[in-house]
């Protein structure tokens, strides 16, 4: 490294890197306080080999006084070299934001679409939530009780496949368990009774 003034430019800084093709400066080479980035140029990509310090600097008020003026010269356009560039650039910046708008703009009506599809769903499922409350009601009514909605179906079946009122039912297997209780008792009292 020959550059005898490099050591100038760090006041201007927060972090000072030099920049070089791949291996052609040695990481050892470089002062303490500053950076190295390789080029490495079939794959196009920088790779930082040594961090630069990191120095707290207040800027130079006259260096960006001089910066500023310099842009702002009634014969430059601001961040541009020239009229050609600065034109070419708006150019390229509006052709940029009509993609973007019109990527947005799809975008956006996908997004519509979707919420208002999901939308649509959701009310559905208040009705199909109204309903069900209803069948559950009518269930309850002919004593068939449904606690979580996966049964349901199952009840209902149950239900439909009664061939009386479940009353009915109570009363006849009532019936049935007073029936066998007195062949029971009978039963009892003949084996009871002395044989004559």
């Amino acid at each position: 490294m020959r550059d005898s003034k490099m050591h100038l430019y760090l006041q201007y800084f927060h972090e000072f890197y030099v920049v070089c093709p791949a291996k052609m400066i040695d990481k050892r080479e470089i002062p303490d306080s500053m950076g190295l980035i390789w080029y490495n140029s079939e794959t196009k990509q920088l790779q930082t080999k040594k961090k630069a310090e990191y120095r707290k600097m207040v800027p130079d008020p006259d260096v960006l006084w001089y910066i500023l003026m310099y842009r702002m010269q009634p014969d430059r356009y601001p961040f541009h070299n020239d009229k050609k560039e600065y034109i070419n650039d708006y150019i390229a910046d509006t052709a940029e934001k009509h993609s973007i708008g019109r990527i947005f703009s799809s975008k956006l009506a996908q997004t519509i679409g979707r919420l208002q599809t999901e939308n649509e769903r959701l009310s559905r499922n208040g009705d199909y939530q109204q309903i069900i409350k209803d069948i559950q009601a009518v269930l309850s009514k002919h004593n068939i009780h449904v606690w979580r909605s996966d049964e349901m179906a199952e009840q209902i079946d149950k239900g439909l496949e009664r061939k009386c009122p479940v009353e009915v039912e109570t009363a006849l297997l009532q019936i049935e368990a007073a029936r066998r209780t007195l062949e029971q008792m009978t039963k009892a009292i003949k084996e009871e009774e002395p044989e004559a």
